[in-house]
């Protein structure tokens, strides 16, 4: 065959036998042996549907304000929860190409019913899906007469969305009486929508609540002055803590709340009353300085 002649090994008993390697086109062959011609036979060679040409649309989610990405030649990425992917694949010689997916660590090939990608005539294919956790997939390759003839596996893992973090200072312990001031920083992966100031009865669990302005940003320090926002009762205690609220569009804004500091609205009798002590405390400290100081003109 193909312009030439090969001789035929002999193997056990009276078998002969050859082996034609990695044929690329069909071929026509016979056999010939002391003087005796077979007929002629022929060796069908069929294509193999093969992926010729792979990439990967990535299309982040708006609120990451992240500009889309392709990626080619590999089916692994490391990509935010929520992404959209767009797989467009080039196959030659091939019928369908059909689309594996599992949950992480898990063999593709175990899923029972894959997913056909849409094709075309000219041997584009595309599949399409939104990431929501590690995934383990894989495409396989079919023709009318070959079955699951190229297996290529590979892994997305996602990352999460993190919650919103929050630190706060504040002056209370060293404040008697009149307004508190809160200090501290907000910061989150992506950004930040909301942020609140938080006062519960510690007896009825009643909340008072007050929007602060910030900005989208994902860093900045705050600046809050009790009770501006808030209505409280006098002569009741309160637990005053702040809620801040991510920007996540996929699975909802996530908040995040700081401990909490108990804080007590006194009554304008108990402040009056303080300031009374206080004045008393002062005027005795000043009889107690005259009198030393005139015991220490005597001495």
């Amino acid at each position: 065959y193909s312009d030439q002649e090969y001789y035929i090994k002999p193997e056990a008993g009276d078998s002969f036998g050859h082996t034609i390697k990695y044929p690329t086109n069909d071929i026509e062959f016979y056999f010939e042996g002391n003087g005796v011609i077979s007929k002629a036979y022929r060796l069908k060679v069929i294509p193999a549907p093969k992926i010729s040409d792979f990439q990967m649309e990535l299309k982040f989610p708006n609120y990451l304000n992240r500009e889309n990405e392709i990626v080619k030649n590999t089916g692994n990425a490391r990509v935010p929860v929520g992404t959209k992917i767009e797989w467009k694949i080039r196959a030659k010689n091939a019928a369908t190409v059909d689309f594996y997916s599992v949950p992480a660590n898990i063999n593709p090939s175990d899923q029972s019913v894959p997913e056909t990608m849409t094709s075309d005539k000219n041997g584009n294919f595309s599949q399409q899906t939104v990431i929501g956790k590690d995934l383990s997939y894989a495409l396989k390759t079919s023709s009318n007469q070959l079955k699951d003839f190229e297996e290529l596996t590979y892994d997305l893992t996602v990352i999460k969305d993190e919650f919103p973090r929050i630190v706060v200072n504040s002056d209370l312990d060293s404040v008697s009486r009149g307004p508190v001031q809160f200090v501290g920083h907000l910061s989150d992966d992506y950004g930040l929508t909301q942020f609140q100031v938080v006062a519960e009865n510690a007896i009825t669990g009643a909340l008072s609540t007050a929007n602060l302005k910030i900005s989208r940003d994902d860093f900045q320090e705050f600046y809050y002055l009790l009770p501006e926002g808030l209505v409280l009762n006098e002569g009741t205690a309160y637990e005053i803590y702040f809620v801040v609220f991510d920007n996540d569009e996929v699975s909802g804004p996530k908040k995040s709340i700081s401990k909490s500091f108990l804080y007590r609205n006194k009554t304008r009798a108990e402040e009056e009353e303080e300031v009374l002590k206080e004045q008393k405390k002062g005027l005795g400290n000043l009889e107690r300085a005259k009198k030393d100081n005139e015991e220490r003109e005597k001495a």
